[in-house]
């Protein structure tokens, strides 16, 4: 956080009281506690927002400013879905809410879902992965990443805008055409760019397929709500005929994007030196499929050679025999690779369970 670690701790404090404020009023009915949580996390994402466009006009002025760009128009929205939401909230709770405003909760829902989902949410992946799905691949960006990422902020921002003003107003077919917009404008700046990435060198491991596939799988929900709310007659029936698609859209599409990410920055994070990144990333991968699929016994020393980061040349005996992850390259073992030194040493600690360390004999 902008500000220093006074600052960062401060917020998240903030945040927190805010958050248990909000949740509290939403599970007891106190619609006045859950306005008060909503706008005060409002407030503090404002606060963030204002932060980050003063930070990229100066600290944080790069080649890469258009990623900041994309956290200050989440933040936006994060401030227009938390004001949504305290109307909602007054629709559902209060006796004594207006008729209108009763009247036009679902409308008001199917908005505040559209700036959650599409604006904070999406944006804020949208804009990560950027430069960390290249990272996760272990390749360089694409050289018009930067160039697509930008050329689609502004489409994406104005096409959400007009979707929830749809919303709002009762116009589904209005609402599915700027949701699709919203669509294309994100597989142009984000998923076109990864996609030239992933043709020129592609995922090979577990958490950059994750990240690969949990974005197209939003992309696929997406592109259903729009369909969906073309169909619609109403914002009530929206909501219905959208149901089926929310366990793609949470699962296969987010959850899967954000188990992605932490399988590839975990390691990193907890640091300790190259060896202990290995040894973390080995852990955390034992259970993944291999790309490569099947067995490389019988190709070659050569063949082997050529997956990267491998190293075959000494095979035990205890992974000659077979066995479910007899084929497996050292580092995917779920006992971990065989590093010394005191970064291998804390990853160990850190990563695997005490009962499936190497054994002494095997060291």
């Amino acid at each position: 956080m902008i500000g220093g670690p006074g600052a960062t701790t401060l917020c998240a404090s903030r945040r927190l009281i805010s958050l248990l404020l909000l949740i509290g009023g939403m599970w007891s009915g106190l619609w006045h506690a859950t306005v008060t949580g909503a706008t005060v996390v409002g407030l503090i994402a404002a606060w963030h927002g204002w932060a980050l466009l003063t930070a990229s006009r100066e600290r944080l002025a790069s080649r890469f400013a258009v990623i900041i760009r994309y956290y200050i128009a989440a933040a936006f929205f994060l401030v227009v879905g938390a004001t949504l939401a305290g109307f909602v909230t007054a629709a559902m709770f209060d006796a004594d809410a207006p008729a209108w405003l009763a009247e036009a909760r679902d409308r008001l829902t199917v908005a505040h879902a559209l700036a959650g989902v599409a604006g904070w949410v999406g944006l804020t992946m949208g804009g990560t992965l950027v430069t960390l799905g290249p990272t996760a691949m272990r390749t360089r960006m694409d050289p018009r990443a930067v160039s697509f990422a930008t050329s689609a902020l502004p489409l994406w921002v104005a096409a959400l805008l007009v979707a929830g003003t749809g919303a709002v107003a009762g116009s589904m077919r209005v609402t599915s055409v700027g949701l699709l917009v919203v669509v294309g404008a994100a597989a142009l700046g984000v998923g076109v760019p990864l996609v030239r990435v992933a043709l020129a060198k592609g995922p090979a491991e577990y958490g950059a397929w994750s990240l690969m596939l949990g974005a197209a799988w939003i992309l696929v929900a997406g592109a259903a709500a729009s369909l969906r709310a073309f169909e619609a007659a109403d914002a009530t029936g929206l909501r219905s005929a959208f149901l089926a698609w929310m366990p793609i859209l949470g699962a296969a599409g987010l959850g899967q994007l954000f188990v992605g990410a932490l399988t590839y920055l975990m390691p990193v994070v907890i640091g300790g030196g190259p060896s202990a990144v290995r040894v973390g990333v080995g852990v955390l991968e034992a259970g993944a499929p291999h790309p490569g699929g099947g067995s490389q016994r019988g190709r070659g020393p050569r063949a082997r050679r050529r997956i990267p980061g491998r190293n075959l040349r000494r095979t035990p005996h205890h992974r000659r025999v077979g066995g479910p992850a007899g084929h497996l390259p050292r580092r995917h073992c779920p006992l971990g690779p065989r590093r010394r030194g005191p970064g291998a040493r804390q990853a160990r600690r850190l990563f695997i369970p005490h009962h499936a360390r190497r054994p002494p004999w095997l060291t």
